[in-house]
């Protein structure tokens, strides 16, 4: 499993009771005496006043406090899938390409646009 990290300059969610990640901020940063920094405090932008304490690293200093996450960056999707019977292709960037590709037996070749982030799918069905 990849070692979890947070980059603190870019958005953040919570994953709240619920199971649900929200929306999040960074409202206090803790150094040590040479300026290290020990750990950040963060909350969700829908209820300020329940601030919870994190690693550097994203991981809570105490337990039963709630995951944090970078907000997924949205990524794009963009090309062209050929249809056939009971399945379809991969996605081609131009349609010529998804033309080339094409047997006989293609039924349809329809453009995609998809907004997707990352990781999505793989979370246990979010």
């Amino acid at each position: 499993m990849k070692k979890k990290t947070i980059d603190w300059d870019k958005p953040l969610e919570m994953h709240n009771a619920k199971g649900e990640w929200k929306d999040a901020f960074k409202c206090a940063v803790f150094l040590n005496d040479e300026g290290k920094i020990t750990s950040y405090r963060v909350s969700f932008r829908s209820f300020p006043r329940m601030e919870y304490d994190y690693f550097p690293d994203g991981e809570p200093l105490r337990a039963g406090d709630f995951s944090i996450r970078n907000v997924p960056e949205k990524k794009r999707l963009k090309g062209w899938i050929n249809v056939y019977p009971g399945c379809y292709s991969t996605v081609f960037y131009e349609k010529k390409h998804a033309d080339r590709a094409a047997v006989e037996i293609r039924t349809a070749c329809i453009p995609i646009d998809i907004e997707y982030y990352e990781g999505q799918g793989l979370e246990g069905g979010e």
